[in-house]
């Protein structure tokens, strides 16, 4: 389970960005980019260096997800009826995810 959560979560941040170039935001709640996150964007480049899905963007404490339906949407993630907001910050920096292989 936890590299099922890891491949999930891990895809878009990497020293190379993937971040889609195009991208429309429906509503509060909703992005829809160009390209599907999960299957369009390699979880590993050929340089070694991983991509990841950061679903806390920086500077923020809103809790994003990647649509289980349709992988290029980005959903703003509800508790409880109401958008998550995450109570802490990551411990650490996003840009030092390593892959030894």
């Amino acid at each position: 389970m936890k590299k099922l959560i890891l491949n999930i979560g891990l895809i878009l941040a990497s020293t190379t960005s993937y971040a889609a170039t195009e991208y429309t935001q429906t509503d509060s709640y909703t992005i829809q980019a160009d390209r599907d996150y999960l299957a369009d964007i390699p979880a590993q480049n050929s340089n070694g260096s991983v991509n990841a899905i950061i679903e806390i963007p920086t500077g923020s404490n809103q809790k994003w997800e990647v649509s289980k339906q349709d992988s290029s949407t980005l959903h703003w993630e509800f508790k409880n009826g109401q958008p998550r907001i995450v109570k802490y910050q990551a411990v650490a920096h996003y840009q030092k995810i390593n892959h030894h292989k």
